[in-house]
């Protein structure tokens, strides 16, 4: 309510917000307009939400708390809008599908090599670059923080690349 009554320029954000109990396997959660992550499990599953507004627009939004029952081995993949909007590889959208169809091909697969394959598919990163990224940052947040000149850092990286990354993952 906050931020929505004292917005003179109108922002808001998105956000997905869950909790996770690991003696239960329970996870609460609940969503401000963000895009629906999705659980890894025998299957992928978008996680559902109901269509509620980003925090900030009204002040009087009343967010639903949702929850489901983790299984050993399940993984929640969240990620922005500039991951679906990026350019991939062969320099088309990333796209929705995409996205489901690159994590459909790694279910069972650990944190580490899902975000492997999502990198695989950024436009001009390359081996090489890619490994060094994945020593440097353990997550997609982490990596999704860094700055330019952070990219530039890691070995291989040069300005262009960096920025492409960067580009990638902070798309507005």
């Amino acid at each position: 309510n906050h931020l929505a009554d004292h917005n003179p320029n109108m922002m808001f954000i998105t956000t997905f917000i869950g909790i996770y109990d690991p003696s239960t396997g329970e996870f609460v959660y609940s969503n401000a307009g963000h895009n629906p992550p999705y659980l890894l499990s025998d299957k992928i599953i978008e996680i559902e939400s109901s269509c509620e507004a980003a925090a900030g627009i009204f002040s009087d939004e009343q967010y639903t708390k949702k929850s489901l029952v983790f299984k050993p081995g399940d993984t929640v993949f969240l990620y922005t809008d500039g991951v679906t909007e990026a350019k991939s590889a062969d320099d088309k959208l990333f796209g929705d599908e995409r996205l489901r169809s690159v994590l459909s091909e790694h279910l069972h697969e650990s944190g580490k090599t899902v975000m492997d394959a999502v990198l695989d598919e950024i436009k001009g990163i390359g081996t090489v670059r890619k490994k060094a990224l994945l020593k440097k940052y353990k997550s997609i947040e982490e990596l999704k923080a860094a700055s330019v000149e952070e990219l530039k850092e890691i070995d291989g990286m040069d300005e262009k690349s960096a920025k492409s990354v960067f580009e990638f993952f902070n798309k507005k």
